[in-house]
């Protein structure tokens, strides 16, 4: 079940399954959303509710334009460069 709720496309587990097993490998991955699996049945249960799936931008969550160009410079400043940002004159 784990393995077929991971290979589901643009679904929280498949993202979940996918950034795991880049830094745990595949079964360790697979084992995980298992795990998440069956916490997420015994909280649907007790809780008597309907399942919702977060989606597969979950974990990197959508960003605008403002927060990518933070993360960016972020990203530079880390690397030792100096950034210096501008916006372009609205025309």
């Amino acid at each position: 079940m784990a393995g077929g709720a991971s290979r589901t496309r643009r679904s929280y587990y498949s993202a979940q399954h996918r950034r795991l097993a880049s830094r745990r490998g595949a079964r360790r991955a697979t084992l995980a959303v298992a795990h998440s699996l069956l916490v997420t049945v015994h909280s649907l249960l007790s809780r008597q509710t309907s399942y919702v799936d977060l989606g597969a931008d979950y974990f990197t969550g959508p960003r605008g334009p403002d927060q990518q160009a933070e993360k960016i410079i972020q990203k530079l400043k880390r690397l030792g460069y100096e950034v210096q940002v501008t916006r372009p004159e609205a025309a």
